[in-house]
């Protein structure tokens, strides 16, 4: 869990999906379906948000309760150690007032949440129910759930262009850490101009950094050929840029530094794994219905797009009794 953990610790993103102007907010069709959902949602509801990450959708949901005076009574659960009451001052100044009025369970699962049973109105997630062990977490959900209630889900989806883009940024992460890849050579470079300047010496005259820093240009060279895909291509050049400072500037704390960067990425890479394997298809979606009905939910699914592409698909489940 250190892997999502540390991501919502360092990043002041709400979501895992988006940055800049979408890291704090909702867009286009996205929000609308949100909306809705809300829209129909009872005044004083109960609302929880699952696998919120740092809260983006329990923002939403506060905020709009707050506009059309629903006055919801919002949790938000996350199996990571999301820390942000302590980092509110981090936030735009109408986030961290959301924020601060939601509660949050940390190291919660869904398949075991600490609400009492027929408590909850509306179980709301945007890429975070499909995390969980389903078999177990629609019984939970079932069991929070009142009467009427309804569990929301947007999820990732095999054929949506975030997963597609995760499926090659994870490509390249894995050609980077190939062995005797780019990641071996750079750190091994690294470490030998961190012993030589701790001792004195200089790089610039030195053969063996001298043979090590060919080495590794003509991997990089060899790998920008490699990635001739241009999702592949963008990823590897994102990562290329925070590592070439590091090279340019060689000191004795580039080793350090660079191996920080190096482990952040080991993190990234296992959030996309988490992603890749969580992301529905036609045999998943058929199988959480069949779940779903058999836990006494109504359920339909519809494929969610923004700017023509696919996003991922969307759940609206209506538990009947």
């Amino acid at each position: 869990m250190e892997h999502w953990t540390r991501y919502w610790n360092t990043t002041n993103a709400l979501n895992s999906f988006a940055e800049g102007e979408y890291s704090t907010n909702y867009q286009g069709d996205i929000l609308h379906f949100w909306e809705r959902i809300l829209k129909d949602t009872p005044q004083h509801s109960t609302i929880i948000d699952l696998a919120s990450g740092n809260g983006a959708l329990a923002v939403l949901a506060y905020q709009y309760g707050v506009s059309h005076r629903y006055n919801f009574n919002i949790h938000a659960v996350d199996a990571s150690d999301v820390g942000v009451a302590g980092r509110l001052t981090s936030f735009p100044s109408s986030v961290a007032d959301a924020l601060a009025n939601i509660a949050f369970h940390s190291n919660t699962f869904i398949e075991n949440m600490p609400f009492d049973d027929a408590s909850a109105d509306l179980l709301i997630s945007q890429y975070g129910l499909e995390y969980s062990e389903l078999n177990r977490s629609l019984i939970e959900c079932a069991r929070v759930l009142k009467a009427g209630g309804r569990l929301c889900a947007l999820m990732h989806h095999t054929d949506s262009v975030i997963v597609k883009d995760s499926k090659a940024g994870l490509r390249v992460l894995e050609h980077l850490f190939a062995k005797n890849g780019f990641h071996t050579q750079c750190m091994a470079l690294l470490a030998h101009a961190r012993d030589l300047l701790g001792k004195g010496g200089s790089i610039h005259d030195d053969a063996l950094f001298q043979t090590l820093n060919k080495q590794l240009l003509d991997t990089a060279k060899h790998d920008i050929d490699h990635f001739s895909d241009s999702n592949e291509r963008l990823w590897f050049d994102s990562f290329l840029s925070k590592i070439t400072p590091f090279l340019y500037r060689v000191s004795q704390d580039s080793h350090r530094c660079c191996a920080q960067y190096f482990h952040d990425l080991t993190l990234y890479r296992h959030r996309l794994k988490d992603q890749i394997h969580a992301s529905m298809d036609h045999r998943k979606v058929t199988a959480l219905r069949v779940a779903l009905m058999a836990n006494g939910f109504e359920v339909s699914f519809t494929p969610m797009y923004m700017d023509g592409n696919q996003v991922g698909i969307a759940m609206i489940a209506i538990k009947l009794s």
